[in-house]
């Protein structure tokens, strides 16, 4: 038999683990930490319920009450006096501050979002209708702008017009004043009129082109040349033309066999020389020459004239640009625009340099044709 002190033959019952000395406990009880966390848990609901619900509630501080008692399950005071304090406080801060309910929480954002969307609204009606006078604005100025060109291009091809319709009347009232005239004196001055006719023809496709280019119709029409010897006519016919010996030609080596629009670059070839004659001294020579650059045809222009501005260079060949120091002149800044495009047109280039004072260079640069194209390309 056994006394009833005795412990034997009983389940040993397991205590739960204690702080050692240190303060370190030998493992962590679970229950423990969880019951904290569901006290903590309550009084920040409390909390947020009480922040959230009007402040003459005055019976929602003894809430915490609740999670307060179930602290008694914890041994030691450490956990109801901490969690007692986060209570006090609560309490002391929802007393004093409150936040919106939730319907007055909604209708408060509902209000801002409104204010913001009718200010970003707006900002932007106000954005857009800048952006539609200043658009408005700018093709005024285009149209100005182009008004202004319309008017000096008008001017410059009245000029331009009224030189070679002088020498036709001047000629033919020669001609019918004096009656019988020699077959040479004839033939000269017939020969007269007849280029002053082709500079007025010449003229008019000018025009025509022009606008072609400007309306994006520029049809090219290849066909096979010789482009030092396509130089050398042009440079020939424009000394007659200009009834002088300025223009100096040097041919190359070796043929240029080219496939490009014959009408279009002797428009090019007659703008440039005309720009060099224009901007140059009285009687200074103006160098033409053509070569052979590896795969390319080159024809270079060179004059003593007034130059180019080295910072007005890049805008050179833009549509209607003229250098500052060429308003002197007749002109409309369409011309060059117009050679750069027939050259670009042609898979080549039409580059500048330029010093100021001192005169211009003008390369016009060509892809060469297949070789035997024109027979020997030697």
């Amino acid at each position: 038999m056994t006394s009833i002190g005795s412990t034997a033959g009983l389940p040993e019952i397991k205590m739960p683990p204690r702080m050692s000395g240190d303060g370190k406990a030998a493992a962590v009880d679970f229950p423990r930490l969880a019951l904290c966390a569901a006290i903590f848990l309550m009084i920040v609901g409390i909390f947020s319920f009480d922040m959230t619900t009007a402040q003459d509630e005055v019976l929602i501080g003894f809430l915490y009450v609740i999670p307060i008692t179930l602290t008694f399950f914890q041994r030691g005071l450490r956990c109801p006096i901490a969690f007692g304090l986060l209570a006090t406080a609560f309490i002391i801060v929802g007393s004093f501050f409150q936040l919106p309910t939730t319907h007055d929480l909604i209708v408060l954002l509902a209000n801002r979002s409104v204010a913001i969307l009718c200010i970003g609204l707006c900002v932007l009606v106000m954005h857009y209708r800048i952006q539609a006078e200043q658009r408005l604005e700018r093709l005024v100025q285009e149209e100005r702008r182009k008004s202004a060109v319309q008017r000096a291009r008008m001017a410059t091809i009245s000029h331009e017009f009224r030189t070679p319709l002088t020498i036709i009347d001047g000629h033919a009232q020669y001609l019918l004043a004096t009656g019988f005239q020699s077959a040479e004196s004839s033939a000269a001055r017939l020969d007269a009129i007849r280029n002053s006719v082709k500079r007025i023809l010449g003229l008019v496709e000018g025009v025509l082109l022009s606008d072609q280019v400007e309306q994006d119709m520029l049809a090219l029409q290849r066909s096979p040349m010789d482009l030092g010897t396509f130089v050398a006519e042009v440079c020939g016919q424009r000394k007659l033309d200009s009834l002088n010996d300025r223009i100096m030609f040097s041919g190359p080596m070796v043929r240029l066999p080219v496939s490009a629009d014959k009408k279009l670059m002797r428009y090019v070839f007659d703008n440039i020389l005309s720009n060099a004659e224009k901007y140059s001294a009285e009687g200074s020579k103006i160098e033409v020459e053509a070569f052979r650059d590896g795969l390319s045809a080159v024809v270079t222009f060179r004059d003593s004239g007034i130059g180019i501005p080295q910072k007005e260079l890049g805008q050179l060949f833009q549509r209607y640009f003229r250098a500052s120091n060429a308003y002197q002149f007749s002109g409309n800044g369409v011309g060059l625009h117009l050679a750069h495009t027939i050259v670009e047109s042609h898979g080549g280039t039409l580059a500048a340099e330029s010093v100021l004072g001192n005169g211009s260079v003008f390369s016009v640069r060509l892809p060469l044709a297949v070789p035997g194209q024109f027979g020997d390309d030697r």
